[in-house]
């Protein structure tokens, strides 16, 4: 059985990225770490993580199934590249489809859907330092085959 490490962000869909950014600045104290205003989005962070909080203004590059009005998609991390594979595979025993699998610059992650339709992200780190990480690179994702390894521009 999967047991997650702890939750580790939050994603929502905003429908103004600089009040939103503002917002959670002021009232928590987060900092951006990355904004990409071509995709609409910004990656909050205390200090200690690459993201605790990701916006998207209007959940922009996102297909259209997977807009949520509010959630996005939370992030529930794994330990280890191993326990993610065997979520996987544990996955796909149970017929728990999973549609979408992603080496994003900070992590590896693989997505599906809780049975409301919201979205779960599973991932591990893959660096130890995330969020310079996040902050020299910013945001990316690419297709990944999560038994193999293998990476490759991301499918649409």
């Amino acid at each position: 059985m999967i047991r997650a490490k702890r939750l580790h962000h939050v994603v929502l869909n905003v429908t103004n990225l600089d009040t939103s950014i503002s917002f959670y600045e002021q009232t928590l104290g987060l900092k951006v770490v990355a904004r990409n205003d071509e995709r609409g989005s910004a990656f909050l962070s205390f200090g200690d993580e690459h993201h605790d909080l990701a916006l998207f203004q209007d959940a922009t590059g996102l297909p259209p199934e997977d807009i949520q009005p509010g959630l996005v998609h939370m992030g529930w991390q794994l330990e280890s590249y191993e326990a993610l594979k065997a979520a996987y595979i544990e996955m796909k025993e149970k017929g728990i489809e999973v549609f979408r699998t992603a080496q994003h610059n900070i992590t590896n992650s693989f997505y599906l859907r809780d049975p409301d339709g919201m979205v779960v992200e599973l991932f591990c780190d893959r660096f130890e330092d995330g969020f310079n990480v996040m902050k020299t690179m910013g945001p990316r994702s690419d297709h990944l085959d999560i038994l193999t390894g293998e990476v490759s521009p991301e499918r649409t």
